[in-house]
């Protein structure tokens, strides 16, 4: 009797010690999700900001190296951006961090074009930078939108929603009323924009059926795009002269020969890589649909922040057709993320399915949305790619 009540009493307290163990593991257990949820809120955040930091950082030093430095040389500038890509690029393939596949000649043959009309569109985008000031080529530089609405009508015979249509077509006369009284004007820079606009637009167009044909991510065909671009920028700069121009302003500008000139010219060659990888950052560690409203925002501070860089002169039409491209930009905005999420709900896809490589070519490319069919053909690509692999 006194045993079995004994054993009894013994077999109470391994349940209690039991039951505690239990509780005290459950309760550490609970501890470490909550710490790791945390830990994984702040790495989105951080990826947020340095996707949206280095899209805002790229062109405010770009202005910095082309009118605070008054280094005028676009030429020279895209090239050093594609020695930097190659570059980097380089290293990471060859430390493994970033497998890429040899490209065949079919598939250089098939990047030709968009590489002509990047190194086109980056050149006359640094040009036109150069002339403008940053509010009105921001504000210009919106009406990409409009040129992309237009060929994928042309090409693809898509239309969009009336709202979506009023907010682009209030968008583009904001940008021409401020035009009206910009005391900066440029004839020519405003020109550089909308050819900027145009070469944009056609990049976009081609970019998506080189992705879709090459099956290469965004950072793979950076590189790509850079080592055939490379040789052209440098036959380039040599036939224009503007290499002899740039050893004259290092002996004639003593300003160029500063620590501060230095590292702006190191961010503007980084800043094509680092606006490309953080996007494809973003855009995996979040969504597309999160990373275009992450885009959206840095579109603001950009505007904001311009009102007081270099050449702005603010007046009151001025002002009040920028506010007006803004609002539209934002009521925009506001549109393609409800529309976006309905996609998303209908389809029954978390963010992550989206196709992230393809919107880190640009942010508007994503705001325009995509075809049932075109998503389904670059699901199956991707699982291809990732088949391979």
């Amino acid at each position: 009797m006194w045993k079995q009540e004994q054993d009894l009493e013994h077999e109470h307290f391994s349940n209690h010690v039991l039951s505690d163990t239990k509780s005290k593991t459950s309760h550490n257990g609970k501890k470490n999700n909550s710490f790791n949820s945390l830990r994984d809120q702040l790495y989105v955040c951080w990826v947020l900001v340095f996707f949206a930091g280095s899209s805002l950082g790229a062109i405010f030093i770009n202005k910095t190296c082309l009118t605070g430095y008054h280094f005028r040389y676009p030429l020279t500038l895209v090239l050093f951006q594609m020695i930097f890509a190659i570059a980097i690029l380089s290293i990471l393939h060859i430390t493994g961090y970033k497998t890429m596949r040899h490209a065949h000649a079919k598939e250089f043959g098939m990047l030709a074009l968009p590489t002509a009309l990047f190194t086109c569109n980056v050149v006359v985008g640094l040009s036109a930078l150069s002339l403008v000031n940053i509010p009105m080529f921001s504000a210009f530089r919106r009406l990409t939108l409009l040129f992309v609405m237009g060929a994928e009508y042309l090409m693809l015979k898509k239309t969009h929603s009336r709202a979506i249509v009023h907010s682009v077509i209030v968008m583009t006369m904001g940008a021409f009323v401020s035009a009206l009284d910009d005391v900066s004007f440029s004839r020519l820079g405003y020109c550089l924009v909308l050819v900027n606009n145009v070469l944009t637009a056609g990049y976009l167009t081609c970019i998506k059926r080189a992705m879709r044909d090459t099956k290469f991510d965004a950072l793979a065909l950076l590189y790509y795009i850079a080592v055939l671009g490379l040789p052209f920028m440098t036959t380039l700069v040599l036939a224009t002269g503007e290499l002899g121009q740039v050893m004259a302003a290092f002996r004639t500008q003593p300003e160029l020969s500063s620590w501060g000139f230095a590292a702006s010219i190191f961010l503007t060659a980084s800043g094509a890589f680092l606006v490309n990888f953080s996007t494809s950052l973003c855009t995996h560690v979040t969504s597309a649909l999160t990373t275009s409203v992450a885009g959206q925002v840095k579109n603001v501070f950009q505007t904001v922040l311009g009102f007081f860089s270099w050449g702005f002169v603010p007046t009151a039409l001025n002002t009040a057709g920028l506010l007006i491209a803004l609002g539209a930009q934002i009521w925009f905005a506001f549109l393609k993320y409800h529309e976006n999420c309905g996609e998303e709900e209908v389809e029954g896809c978390d963010g992550a399915d989206v196709c992230s490589e393809e919107s880190v070519v640009d942010e508007r490319e994503v705001l325009l949305g995509k075809h049932k069919r075109e998503k389904e053909e670059r699901n199956s690509a991707r699982l291809t790619e990732e088949a391979t692999r």
